[in-house]
């Protein structure tokens, strides 16, 4: 009865906090006491026992159960949410996948600037494919700051996740890592990267456009059409307007013409790579961009006049990185600085007549007066002798 009355007591205390793996065992051990006791106890115990068995079982399995659920909801990861962060180069294309959280067929999505109710004039959304995408120029360097939202047919929009953009300059496509590494299509040519001291072939075809006179989604559109002769794809053209009126690079080995008769706009350079340091014997077939150029096929094809095309070797914009010695300033040495202050004798001496210091007055010779010399301010050193006269046959004999 003692036993009976111990284990009355515990379950009238309750399970207590016990860890997953101690209740089990626990629970096991007290179903093994209480089928040993069965055999030997009269019928009233065995009842009594029973009741006990099935509570302290169900207490047993409500604590098992919120263990399992309390670990499960720790371990798992939580949702997704947001979208990283990206980058874009000036005069390349920018393009990204913008997943959405669109719940029915009428919900609209919604991509502006952070405190703007539109995005940045170089970005536009493509709504079909879900992808922003865009060409930054020189004017749009700096970090944008986009976000997204969805609107329900009911009224009802959904949080706006906001993510940045960061436009670079141009060269730092020809550094950055992300940039050289581009995967193309597999009808697309391979890619190639050269060395940090080895020239880079490009071709560029200059055509009679402003950039800044288009739209986002017309420079993109640009570039899609040109891809048909270039044979390269989006990542790999670069597109940028003319500076200071220079059309043509001087330090072209090739040149071709186009069909424009003349330049009326302001104009646009469209580029790509063809390879590492080629010369005119080693360039690759470029019939695709020669003869479309000049019979104007690639004029209707972009829907701007072409001027004409060169390829030229350019050096890559490498970073400079300054090599540092060891010990190569020079430790200071302290230097002793002339003093500032002079300290000032205790007793100033001053010269009085009869101090030997003064020399004596000297007796002062006469002056001559300006009468004895009226002409000159100063007595002559010695009587000039005047010059002998020619003789007028001296000059017309011969000499000797």
């Amino acid at each position: 009865m003692s036993m009976l009355s111990r284990r009355r007591a515990g379950a009238e205390a309750g399970p207590g906090p016990a860890l997953p793996g101690r209740t089990t065992l626990l629970a096991l051990w007290l179903a093994v006491l209480v089928a040993q006791a069965r055999a030997g106890w009269p019928d009233g115990q065995v009842e009594v026992l029973g009741d006990l068995e099935a509570s302290m079982s169900s207490a047993v399995l409500a604590d098992w159960q919120e263990a399992v659920a309390n670990a499960a909801s720790a371990t798992a990861a939580p949702p997704a949410s947001g979208f990283p962060d990206s980058s874009a180069v000036v005069g390349r294309v920018f393009q990204m996948k913008v997943p959405t959280k669109a719940t029915s067929v009428g919900s609209t999505v919604k991509l502006a600037e952070v405190g703007k109710e539109v995005l940045p004039s170089w970005l536009h959304w493509d709504s079909g494919s879900h992808v922003l995408q865009g060409i930054p120029l020189e004017a749009d360097k700096g970090v944008y700051y986009i976000s997204v939202s969805v609107s329900e047919p009911n009224g009802n929009e959904s949080q706006a996740d906001v993510f940045s953009v960061e436009v670079h300059p141009e060269e730092h496509a020809d550094s950055d890592p992300i940039q050289l590494t581009l995967q193309p299509a597999s009808n697309e040519a391979q890619p190639f990267v050269c060395g940090n001291e080895e020239a880079v072939t490009v071709l560029t075809v200059i055509l009679d456009a402003d950039l800044t006179k288009m739209s986002s989604r017309q420079r993109v559109e640009l570039l899609s059409r040109m891809k048909k002769f270039s044979g390269v794809g989006l990542q790999h053209m670069k597109i940028l307007p003319v500076v200071n009126n220079r059309l043509f690079d001087m330090s072209a080995f090739m040149a071709g013409p186009g069909n424009a008769k003349k330049v009326v706009e302001n104009g646009a350079l469209l580029s790509w790579k063809l390879g590492c340091a080629l010369d005119q014997s080693s360039v690759p077939n470029i019939s695709s961009v020669q003869a479309p150029a000049k019979e104007g096929t690639m004029s209707a094809q972009l829907g701007y006049p072409v001027v004409g095309w060169h390829i030229a070797n350019k050096k890559p914009h490498v970073a400079k990185r300054i090599r540092r010695h060891v010990n190569n300033t020079p430790t200071p040495v302290p230097s002793i600085l002339p003093p500032t202050t002079y300290p000032e004798p205790s007793a100033r001496i001053v010269p009085t007549p009869t101090s030997p210091s003064i020399a004596p007055p000297q007796t002062a010779l006469p002056l001559r007066s300006e009468a004895q010399y009226p002409c000159r301010s100063s007595p002559p050193s010695e009587p000039e002798t005047p010059l002998p006269t020619p003789q007028p046959w001296a000059l017309l004999s011969p000499p000797g």
